[in-house]
């Protein structure tokens, strides 16, 4: 698995930081896909609740592909999901897998959100570990009153407001209908500044990145000024880098304006969504 990351994403590839993770989940499904004898690709399923589970991580060797073993490892985890009972199944894609969207399409999965993936470095950050990290000062305890942090000059308190739309933890991305989500952000606060409120909590395939899982901008709308105080309490807590999935009606321009990047273009990732008895395979 080492190998294939390796010649994936320029060698940027998540997996070996949840490998042994996914191994030892006893709530997902995580197979490998073989030709003669050698391990060649892989998929994903995270469930989200009884009804719905997550499809990701579909991964084929770039040696081997353009031989049609994609559809081969996507259609075992489709299937899968089906005979264990999930009634929806969602996964997110990147704009330019136009392959793997035309497939999912033809099956049966329509888009139903769009977001821009947005990430930010703080060169700045000291060198200890994020969050709980030796060196990092600890997150408000759960149950604790609202913390006003005088540094960042921002209120704090521990885990979910009441949220609504989408939460996204990296390229997770929680449609409104699954219940339980909090189960999914033990380690999120709550940022608020400005009239907005950010859910924040450390990335879930990298440590050292500090996750905005969703805002609520407020009647006045998101300013720069309070995306600075999110930098601020990253670089407080040691992250080297916030990163977000932005909602496609959420303008882009606070961000772009405090040094945030997309990779190549705004709105880059497509959520889909498939009925099981929808599905045509």
């Amino acid at each position: 698995m080492l190998a294939i990351a390796a010649r994936i994403w320029e060698g940027d590839d998540y997996l070996p930081h949840v490998f042994d993770r996914w191994v030892a989940d006893p709530e997902g499904y995580f197979p490998g896909l073989f030709l003669d004898g050698a391990l060649i690709g892989c998929g994903r399923l995270q469930p989200l609740d009884a009804e719905r589970v997550w499809l990701e991580s579909l991964r084929i060797d770039p040696e081997h592909q353009g031989q049609g073993l994609g559809r081969v490892i996507a259609e075992h985890v489709i299937r899968a999901a089906c005979a264990t009972g999930y009634r929806e199944l969602f996964f997110a894609t990147y704009f330019r897998n136009y392959g793997s969207i035309r497939i999912s399409e033809r099956a049966g999965f329509r888009r139903v959100a769009t977001f821009t993936n947005l990430e930010r470095k703080l060169p700045d950050a000291d060198a200890v570990a994020p969050a709980s990290g030796r060196g990092a000062r600890p997150a408000p305890a759960a149950g604790a009153a609202h913390e006003i942090d005088a540094e960042i000059d921002a209120e704090i308190t521990p885990g979910l407001p009441g949220v609504s739309g989408y939460l996204a933890t990296d390229w997770v991305i929680l449609p409104p209908a699954v219940e339980g989500r909090e189960r999914f952000f033990h380690g999120a606060v709550t940022l608020r500044v400005a009239g907005c409120r950010f859910v924040l909590q450390p990335n879930d395939k990298y440590p050292t990145t500090l996750e905005i899982c969703w805002r609520d901008t407020g009647p006045e709308g998101l300013s720069a000024m309070a995306l600075e105080r999110v930098l601020a309490y990253a670089r407080q807590q040691g992250y080297r880098q916030v990163h977000t999935m932005v909602p496609v009606e959420e303008t882009l321009d606070p961000y772009l304006a405090i040094g945030f990047a997309y990779f190549e273009q705004a709105e880059d990732v497509f959520v889909y969504a498939a009925e099981a008895s929808a599905l045509d395979l």
